[in-house]
Order: structure tokens, then C-alpha cells, then sequence
């Protein structure tokens, strides 16, 4: 298992960081679709983060 670093990047420009273990890009993105990162500290990002909807990209990097 490897680290990834995703980075949320909303249409209102804020970006929110997950880090999520697995073991290819590919499946650290499917873990954001079946639900299993959603741990942010703000409950409005959490909010948001819970349907995606706002969201324009993520960006996965490596560690």
C-alpha cells in the first residue's frame, strides 16, 4: 500500500486535502466514490464533500 495525497479542488476556488492508503492512483480515486474518506475538520466542507457536487477536479500525488 502506498500514500496519496488528493487534492479537492472546488468551483469557489478552496481546496481541501485526503490522504488515502491503497495500492494504485486508480483506486485511491475509487475509495473518494465509494465513500470512504470523507474525514474533514470543517462541517461545511464536510457537507460538501459528502456529494461532490461543488467539486471541479482532484489532483493525486504520491508519498
Amino acid at each position: 500500500m502506498k500514500t496519496y495525497r488528493l487534492t479537492f479542488v472546488f468551483s469557489s476556488g478552496k481546496e481541501l486535502v485526503q490522504e488515502v492508503k491503497a495500492d494504485s492512483p486508480e483506486n485511491a480515486l475509487r475509495s473518494i466514490k465509494d465513500g470512504e474518506v470523507y474525514t474533514f475538520v470543517d462541517k461545511d466542507d464536510a457537507l460538501i464533500q459528502a456529494n461532490m457536487e461543488n467539486v471541479d477536479y482532484v489532483r493525486v500525488k504520491e508519498y
